[in-house]
């Protein structure tokens, strides 16, 4: 069977549109407008974005220092440890794309 190469059309067509920088200012105006650290559950559920695309743009924005890790406790919900996320006061900008 051919093996064929991996399509990066579908992923450019999303970040040539800003949904992930979008998602991003999304996720810290809610920083903003919460004053506290969140995990990555509260941040989905106070955003109405899927758990797997806040992890994403999550790890994103702790890779470009946009977030920081304020400390490690208990999830209120789940009793499960959990990162605590805190922002750091940078500013989101459209990242260059090059496909």
């Amino acid at each position: 069977m051919p093996v064929h190469p991996l399509s990066t059309r579908p992923y450019g067509q999303v970040a040539r549109a800003g949904t992930p920088v979008r998602q991003r200012q999304r996720i810290l105006d809610i920083f903003e407008a919460r004053g506290a650290p969140l995990n990555r559950r509260m941040i989905a559920a106070l955003s109405h974005l899927p758990i797997n695309v806040v992890c994403w743009r999550v790890k994103g924005m702790l890779d470009g220092g946009l977030l920081r890790v304020q400390g490690v406790g208990r999830d209120p919900v789940t009793g499960q440890e959990t990162e605590f996320l805190e922002a750091t006061g940078l500013k989101v900008r459209q990242m260059e794309l090059a496909l």
